[in-house]
């Protein structure tokens, strides 16, 4: 069976909306909470902490509720010119990722949920 390119074009803007309604761009940037920038720098010290605290603050993820989090870097293709930061956050007994994306010096212009999870501000 052959699918209408109408209805595939249909279901991948389904699918793609659907990935949308968990992301936010521009994210929100307050001061982080002290608890939220403590659990950053415990699990993740990092030049980008206080930027990674303040967007988690920003939607809603309090510091007590994140189990673990992971830095990486984002590089061009060969390697040398650094282009940023991605940060995923998991959070006790909530699925998937949330994941905070900052540019080469520490400004975050997304914050999105994946595999399951959801921003608590949405």
């Amino acid at each position: 069976m052959t699918l209408h390119p109408a209805l595939a074009l249909s279901g991948a803007l389904v699918a793609l909306s659907a990935c949308a309604a968990d992301r936010i761009a521009p994210p929100p940037r307050p001061a982080p909470e002290a608890a939220t920038l403590a659990a950053v720098q415990r699990l993740a010290p990092h030049p980008c902490e206080r930027a990674i605290a303040g967007v988690l603050t920003g939607v809603g993820i309090p510091g007590d509720s994140i189990s673990a989090i992971t830095v990486e870097e984002r590089r061009e293709m060969d390697g040398d010119q650094l282009l940023g930061y991605e940060a995923w956050v998991w959070r006790t007994g909530q699925p998937g990722s949330v994941v905070v994306s900052l540019d080469a010096i520490c400004v975050p212009y997304q914050v999105y949920a994946r595999e399951g999870a959801r921003l608590p501000s949405r």
